[in-house]
């Protein structure tokens, strides 16, 4: 992605910016995730812990919810993604263990709301 004329993409997200600008200034590939603290802590941030929720839903929920937590880290730098992923980690092992889609999201509005009150995380609260 960092050569010129090797690919046809139109746009490439702040995140992806961010880490390949890092990663060419010459920093090991764990610290180039990074944050612009407007762009990055965003909801297409999720879309990396559907599939770690869903490989990880069997197991036992705090190693499931660690392993959602840190999937959302290794793009970007974004707490409110991993607690957010977090949360949607629940929801969809909620549902794969037949709860109602009214009793989960219930539970989730509840959870986001008890953690967005206790953030001091500007973008959250």
């Amino acid at each position: 992605m960092t050569t010129p004329g090797s690919h046809n993409d139109c746009y490439a997200s702040t995140y992806h910016r961010m880490f390949f600008s890092n990663r060419r200034r010459g920093l090991p590939l764990e610290q180039c995730p990074d944050n612009d603290g407007h762009n990055v802590d965003t909801q297409d941030g999720l879309t990396i812990t559907i599939p770690v929720a869903l490989a990880t839903a069997t197991q036992p929920q705090a190693e499931a919810e660690r392993a959602i937590a840190d999937s959302a880290q290794i793009l970007r730098k974004s707490t409110a993604c991993g607690r957010y992923g977090v949360i949607l980690g629940r929801m969809l092992r909620d549902l794969l263990a037949d709860k109602s889609l009214s009793e989960v999201l219930e539970s989730a509005a509840g959870q986001s709301l008890e953690r967005t009150l206790q953030s001091q995380d500007p973008v959250v609260a």
